[in-house]
This record gives structure tokens, sequence and C-alpha cells, in this order.
């Protein structure tokens, strides 16, 4: 019977097989054999092709949307570089978007609030939030700084047990900032903001405080075209994490890099993406 089977089995067909489902739930393997996966080697050939000629534009999945991943304790954690909270309309849209608000923990960095800033008007302005921690400049420049936001309909589970923060100086002024938080279902999320290239002990030190996180996500300031810095994405990897999502996010430069470095244990419960704003 399996050598009747194999005769069917041509290039394509476990892919064509499993793609005619709606919903990934109700797809069910009552048995596997590697050997029925089969690809025409030139498919590969073409894909290159047109990630260098015709680059093809994914549907983006929106946050409101049902994400065919059965898992416990969904979280929908966000980051974004806000370049000035109090700047133009921001604050407007922080409130309004649709994706944003479809997100359980949202991140802001580059605020540049100095410390007179009153928690009074931030709170007014940010409305539709829950602002679980403010952390400036502790050079007290007019630069970086990260806000930790919630939504306001975060169930009990979602309660931030506690935060700490990371900063890295040279030589006096303030180049990376970021955060730990660890929330009461038992994730621990990472987040970080550099305001220039990190040199090598400064990776060292940005991998040993976000060791034990599960997420570290925001803007490294690391090229993955350049082998130099590479090989520092490489270092804050190991052992633990690899890259879900290395995209740029600002199409004017060309050069805005961010990241999401997962740990592994995730790899198969986890859906990441970017998202244009306007």
């Amino acid at each position: 019977l399996k050598k009747k089977i194999r005769n069917y089995i041509v290039d394509g067909s476990f892919y064509i097989a499993i793609t005619r489902v709606r919903n990934g739930k109700k797809l069910f393997l009552k048995s596997f054999d590697r050997s029925y996966v089969k690809a025409d080697k030139t498919i590969k050939e073409k894909i290159l092709f047109m990630r260098k000629f015709k680059q093809y534009v994914m549907k983006k999945k929106y946050l409101d949307e049902e994400i065919s991943i059965e898992v416990d304790n969904e979280v929908k954690v966000g980051y974004l570089n806000i370049n000035g909270v109090e700047s133009e309309s921001h604050n407007c849209h922080l409130n309004n978007d649709h994706n944003l608000k479809n997100l359980d923990i949202l991140v802001l960095s580059e605020t540049k609030i100095q410390q007179n800033h009153a928690d009074s008007k931030l709170k007014n302005n940010l409305s539709n939030w829950t602002i679980e921690g403010r952390y400036d400049a502790i050079d007290g420049g007019n630069h970086i700084g990260l806000l930790l936001l919630t939504s306001k309909n975060d169930d009990i589970r979602l309660q931030i047990q506690n935060v700490k923060e990371f900063n890295i100086k040279r030589k006096g002024s303030l180049q990376c900032q970021g955060i730990l938080v660890r929330l009461k279902n038992g994730l621990m999320l990472g987040f970080i903001y550099c305001r220039s290239t990190p040199n090598n002990q400064e990776v060292e030190q940005i991998k040993k405080y976000f060791a034990d996180s599960d997420v570290l996500m925001g803007d490294l300031n690391l090229s993955h075209k350049i082998d130099e810095e590479k090989g520092k994405i490489r270092k804050l990897c190991k052992p633990r994490k690899f890259s879900a999502l290395t995209e740029i996010t600002r199409s004017a430069s060309n050069n805005q890099l961010d990241y999401i470095l997962l740990n592994k244990q995730f790899k198969n419960t986890y859906l990441t993406g970017s998202f244009s704003t306007s």
C-alpha cells in the first residue's frame, strides 16, 4: 500500500494537500513520512530570483484577526520608535491606530521626554493606555527614553510582576537603553533601543542582561548586511535565541532595522510582523 501511495507523490503534493484547509486547527496528520515532502529544485532558484528582481509583498495579518496557532496565554506585544512622544499628532495615532489598539503590551522608544515632564500630562495624552513604567534618559539629555504601556482591556494574567531597567553610557552619554519585563504568566520580555552601533563590549553587556528573556525586541542599530555586525547579532542569539524578525521599518532611509530575537522554545507558537503607519 505504501509503495502504491508513493506513485502518487510528486513535487509539491504535500504542500498542495496541507494548504487546502482554511484553518490550521482543522488539519490533522494520521501518519508522516518525510519522503512524501518533495520540492522541485528549480523552485529555490525561482524564489531567489524573485527576491532579487521581483519581490512579492506578503499580505499582512492584522492584530484583530485570529492567529491560527493553538497556544495558551497568547500575548500580543509591540515595539514602536516614536521619535518624540509629544511631536506632531503621535498621541492621536497611539490612541486610535487599528493595530496598536489590539496589543496587550506596547513599548515606545526614543520618547525624548525630559525628566521635568509631568506624568499627568502623559496620562491625559495616552488616554487609551495604562502607563506601567516611564524610563527617561539618565544623562538628562533630550533623547532616548522608554515608555511601557498596557491595554486597558488586559485581564489578570498579564499583570506585570516587575521591571528592570538597563542602561549603557559611552563617554558620559547614554547610548543603549532597555527594560526587562516579567509577566505573571512567567514570560520575560526584553525591549531595547541603541542610539548607535554597539561595540563588542556593549554587545556582551546586552547579551548578559537579556540572557533570561524569552523575547528581545527593538532597535539594535546592527545591520544584517555588514559581516561584522551580522556576527554581533549571532552572538546575541546564542545559545537560546533565534532571529524571528529582521526588517527595514523606515523606507525613506532604507537602513532602519528592527529585530525580534525569540527563545527557541517558541519557534512553533509565535507570529511576528511589522506595519507601516501614517
